[in-house]
Formats: structure tokens, sequence, C-alpha cells
């Protein structure tokens, strides 16, 4: 290992070692650096062949992500942001947003902003800013959700999410007057004024023989 110190403390696992890796025990951040690999060839050549690794050992973060947003409801024009905070960790974590499933960062109507906040002890606590306004394209069925992803190699990987709302008042819905058939000739109410007058005249005529 490329650092000039001695752990006393970790131990490697003789089983679970051999000539080509080596098992270590009871790790701590302190053996994060960069691991050396050295081969030699047999006399009379003695070509030597080295590799160098930089290896971390990680702290997760203390607790999963969490998402906050300025409110749930939005009109048209309003500016939506939200905020992910990853707990404190070691290394700092990756984050990424999603909307809808979507990749926040190819969308060109969104703004993201990332800080970090690094402690005494080297652990870092991650904060991103989702940024947008509301939009009719964004909202396309009236609901959109945020999805925060935070992730630490391929060693950890947790999300959260919540849903805004399109505070745009629902559509009402279309009313079609019915119409008369596109082979009628309009003159069905016509003939049915004719037949009742007709029933009238008889009924009168009738009632005068009696």
């Amino acid at each position: 290992m490329a650092q000039n110190m001695m752990y006393t403390n970790y131990k490697s696992k003789v089983q679970e070692s051999d000539e080509n890796k080596v098992t270590i025990v009871n790790v701590q951040r302190e053996l994060t650096g960069y691991y050396k690999c050295e081969v030699s060839a047999d006399a009379p050549l003695f070509h030597t062949g080295i590799k160098t690794k930089l290896t971390y050992v990680t702290n997760e973060p203390s607790f999963p992500p969490t998402v906050n947003a300025n409110r749930k409801k939005y009109s048209s024009g309003d500016l939506i942001n939200v905020t992910c905070i990853a707990g404190e960790s070691y290394p700092a974590v990756n984050i990424s947003w999603f909307l809808n499933n979507q990749t926040a960062e190819n969308m060109k109507s969104v703004r993201i902003q990332t800080t970090f906040e690094r402690k005494v002890s080297e652990l870092v606590i991650m904060r991103s800013y989702l940024i947008t306004r509301a939009s009719t394209l964004l909202f396309p069925t009236g609901r959109i959700k945020v999805i925060c992803e935070i992730s630490q190699f391929d060693l950890y990987k947790k999300s959260a999410f919540l849903e805004l709302v399109d505070n745009a008042p629902p559509k009402s819905a279309q009313v079609i007057a019915p119409s008369l058939s596109p082979h009628s000739t309009g003159k069905a109410p016509r003939l049915q004024n004719w037949t009742s007058i007709m029933f009238i005249m008889l009924f009168i005529v009738n009632t005068i023989l009696l």
C-alpha cells in the first residue's frame, strides 16, 4: 500500500488470501488509499510489473435521502424548488434526479445545484436542489413524481420521492348537442307536425257528426 503507515489493528484473512488476492478484515476508513500489486520475474531477467489502485473504505450515509418541496400544489409559472439531503457519508454520495422516471439532468427547463458540507471527521453531508417552473408540459397528467436517488459506488443506493400537483382547475367536458343523421333531409319533424294536425282535424269532424 502506498502509505508510510503501519496498521497493527488490521490483519489479513489467511484462509481467503493467496498469490492473487489479499483479504483484510476489521478495516476502518484510515485504510482508504492506493494499493499496489508488484509481480517480479525470475532470474535472469527480473522484470517487474506494478499496478496501483485507489481503494475506498466507505461509511454509508447515516440516514436515507429526504426530499422536501416549498409546497405541493403549483400553478403555471410558479417556481418549483425541491431539496434532497443525504446523510453523513464518506466519500460523498452521488445524487441523481428523476421527473416521472425521466432523468432530470437532461431537461433544459430544469436547473440542479449541489452543495456539500464537510465535517471535522471528514464525513460529508450532500444537499441538492432541483429548480424549475411549473408548466402544462411538466404536468401532463396533473401530477409529477420527483425522485431523488443517492448512490455510493455499487455498495449503496437508496431513493426518496414526492408528488407535486397541478393547481389548475379541472377542464370541463365538452357537451355536444345531438344532430340529425347525415342522411336526414330535415323533413321528419315537419311530417310529425302534419300528422298531429290531421289527427286533431279528424277528431273535430267526428265530434260534429256525432
